[in-house]
Formats: structure tokens, C-alpha cells, sequence
């Protein structure tokens, strides 16, 4: 009787770890960020972002994001209902820029430098003039100060991006 369970038990175990193993092969990757439709006439990584700025002179704004939930969350209770305010399907004016890959690479003391956040989401107004930048304003997003849909709001009045009726 001993024998046999053990038997049964041991098939179990082989069978489940065959399945699980097979789960883990087949499992789907994650498919690539395409946050909002906001930003989706210009979008860039970070490591390419510097490059395309210091080229063109003029203004900029950017939005840093990656796909983590603060970003998914200012996308979907902010950005939208923004749009939908503007009676606009995205905010042509803003430049996507993807933090994905960015996680481990860059230190918040980096970032503060180069564009003067420290984390993100954070959206960026950057003045370019004979290929050097200048950061005219910071929205940043942190777990103890996130910003909100009026912050957002504001941010893009100040920037005169805001299409739509100030209150």
C-alpha cells in the first residue's frame, strides 16, 4: 500500500512539474508599452530623447513614463479625461519618452540632472537653443506627492499647450 502511494505521489510530482515547466516555456511576454494615445505622434526611449531635443530648437514637452502602475494610473484618471475635456483624441504637443528599459541604469541623481526629476511619472518643459537644453518647468510625480489631473492641467497652461477652456 506504502509502495503504491508513493507510487501515485511521485507520478503527481513528475506530472505537475512537467506542466508547470511547459506553463513557464509557453507563458506570453509582455507586450510593448503603448501608454495613452497622447504622445503617439512622437515617442522615443530615453537613451534617444537627448539626441532628438538638442537637434531641433524650440520648446519641448515631454512626458517620461514606463508601464508600472502610477504611470497607467495618470494615463487612464488624468491624460484621458483631459483629452476628453480638449474634445481631443491625444495632446499632439507632448513627446512620450519610455523609462522601460531605464529602471536600473539611471540613478534619480542622474535624471535630476539631465532633466531635473528625480522620479517618474513626470512631465517636462525643455527649451532648446543652439543645441543646448534648458528645463523651463518640472511636473514630478512621487509616492508621497503625486500630482493630479489639476496639476496636469496647470502644468500645460503654464507651458500654453492647453487647448481647452481655463476655469
Amino acid at each position: 500500500m506504502r509502495i503504491r502511494l508513493l507510487i501515485v505521489a511521485t507520478f503527481f510530482i513528475i506530472s505537475g512539474s512537467i506542466f508547470y515547466a511547459a506553463y513557464l516555456y509557453f507563458q506570453p511576454t509582455p507586450a510593448p508599452l503603448v501608454l495613452v494615445d497622447y504622445a503617439r505622434s512622437i515617442s522615443f526611449d530615453y537613451d534617444d530623447v537627448n539626441q532628438y531635443i538638442t537637434s531641433r530648437d524650440g520648446m519641448h514637452y515631454l512626458w517620461f513614463c514606463d508601464g508600472d502602475v502610477d504611470c497607467k494610473f495618470v494615463n487612464d484618471n488624468m491624460l484621458r479625461p483631459l483629452a476628453a475635456q480638449v474634445r481631443s483624441a491625444d495632446f499632439p504637443e507632448l513627446i512620450f519618452v519610455d523609462m522601460t528599459n531605464v529602471r536600473t541604469d539611471i540613478s534619480p541623481a542622474r535624471l535630476n540632472i539631465d532633466w531635473g526629476f528625480t522620479s517618474y511619472p513626470a512631465f517636462v518643459a525643455v527649451e532648446v537653443e543652439e543645441g543646448q537644453k534648458t528645463i523651463v518647468n518640472t511636473l514630478m510625480w512621487t509616492p508621497r506627492a503625486p500630482f493630479g489631473r489639476d496639476d496636469i492641467k496647470q502644468w500645460m497652461i503654464d507651458n500654453e499647450i492647453w487647448k481647452g477652456p481655463i476655469d
